[in-house]
C-alpha cells in the first residue's frame, strides 16, 4: 500500500507555445482573430506560476523551436 506522501507525488511535462518573438506574435494575433477556438490563448508567461502554486518544482525550463514557432518546455515534479 502506498504512503500518503507517495500518492501525492507526481511528474509533469508541459510544452507551451512561446511568446518571445515579434514575428510569431504578429502572426499569432492575425490567426487568433480568424480562428480563436483553434489557435487558443498564449499562456507561456502564466503557467510556471500555476505549476509552482500546485506545489510542483520546475526541474527544467528550455526553449525549443518547432519548425516555425518557438516553444517552452517545462519539466516538473512533486
Amino acid at each position: 500500500m502506498e504512503s500518503y506522501a507517495a500518492a501525492r507525488a507526481g511528474r509533469l511535462t508541459v510544452v507551451l507555445i512561446g511568446q518571445n518573438t515579434p514575428m510569431f506574435n504578429a502572426i499569432y494575433k492575425v490567426i487568433g482573430r480568424i480562428a480563436p477556438a483553434f489557435w487558443g490563448r498564449q499562456v507561456e508567461q502564466r503557467v510556471p506560476k500555476l505549476i509552482e502554486w500546485a506545489r510542483f518544482e520546475i526541474l527544467q525550463d528550455r526553449m525549443v523551436r518547432q519548425t516555425f514557432y518557438p516553444s517552452r518546455v517545462l519539466v516538473a515534479r512533486k
